[in-house]
């Protein structure tokens, strides 16, 4: 039964990629190559509409499946870059151990925290609370920037969002000053699109054959064109596993998808039966994805293999 209370948005869904980036108005679109809306632009709904959201029946379920750390999992298999994809084929700690080894040192860090000594880095999270919310988090800011090549002000800026606490701009200026040292393949995979891009004009992905004008200028774009592929790919991987979904939905007038913000699809289900159906086609889409579709792909193509995991919760 339909809750006479809650009341629909339908925010407009542009074409991907569009000529020409976002603006004000009724136009909209992206150069990248993941969904976007506006009117009303809820992938970006601040936390305070977020929490207003309700299942539009009234025994109705709200739930969010999220691909985990889906574009550094895309670096690892596009690059081979083996800080990543040793991370994610042992089930490693990658924020805490880009903190310890890229960020400042296992040395530094015990200094700050004794009582992490005894235990495998991989365990720190678990152990220091106080490390899980500073030098973690530090980890995590700076494993995405360098899918960026951000700059030292850049990084320095968002880490302060993310901690509250401002860092020494010379611990950033290392960071990209070491980035070729740090993460040599993904480095010189980064490079091979750059030259693609300076050299043919566009970077081209494989398999959609989905592709990126860059016409130059002294900077070239560099930190678009080094996320195009992997923005696109992880957008890509999303959009096959909601494409499975609606293949394999037995009851799609109870199981609704209504929101894919990049990286994580939301679903209205008529109730609590219905969400548990849901964990159910989301086991079978993201398989399916890995093992015979997209992800499968490109794996063979790049002769290696990186799992795909999510999370699936109510909100």
């Amino acid at each position: 039964m339909l809750n006479s209370d809650t009341w629909l948005s339908h925010p407009t869904w542009y074409v991907i990629p569009t000529a020409s980036k976002d603006g004000s108005g009724a136009g909209g679109g992206t150069l990248q190559g993941r969904p976007t809306c506006k009117e009303a632009a809820h992938q970006t709904d601040p936390p305070e509409i977020q929490a207003i959201r309700q299942s539009r029946w009234k025994d109705g379920v709200l739930m969010v499946m999220d691909l985990s750390q889906i574009e550094l999992r895309v670096a690892a298999l596009l690059s081979g870059e083996s800080f990543f994809v040793d991370a994610f084929l042992h089930n490693q700690d990658l924020h805490a151990r880009s903190a310890a080894h890229i960020v400042w040192s296992v040395p530094e860090i015990i200094r700050r925290y004794p009582e992490l000594a005894s235990y495998p880095i991989d365990t720190w999270k678990k152990i220091s609370p106080s490390f899980d919310r500073l030098e973690r988090q530090v980890g995590k800011r700076i494993n995405f920037a360098h899918l960026f090549r951000s700059g030292a002000d850049t990084m320095q800026s968002s880490v302060l969002g993310d901690i509250g606490e401002t860092l020494p701009l010379e611990i950033f200026e290392k960071i990209a000053r070491n980035r070729a040292v740090d993460l040599p393949t993904l480095w010189s995979w980064q490079e091979s699109m750059i030259h693609e891009a300076k050299t043919k004009g566009a970077v081209t992905l494989p398999f959609t054959g989905q592709s990126r004008s860059f016409l130059g200028g002294e900077k070239y774009e560099v930190n678009e064109i080094v996320n195009f592929p992997i923005q696109t790919t992880a957008g890509n991987t999303l959009l096959r596993i909601q494409h499975r979904i609606h293949r394999t939905n037995p009851t799609p007038s109870t199981i609704k998808p209504f929101l894919n913000v990049y990286d994580a699809l939301y679903f209205d289900c008529a109730t609590p039966s219905d969400a548990d159906r849901l964990s159910t086609l989301l086991s079978d889409a993201v398989d399916h994805v890995a093992r015979n579709d997209y992800w499968h792909m490109l794996q063979s193509r790049y002769n290696r293999e990186i799992p795909l995991t999510y999370s699936l919760k109510r909100i």
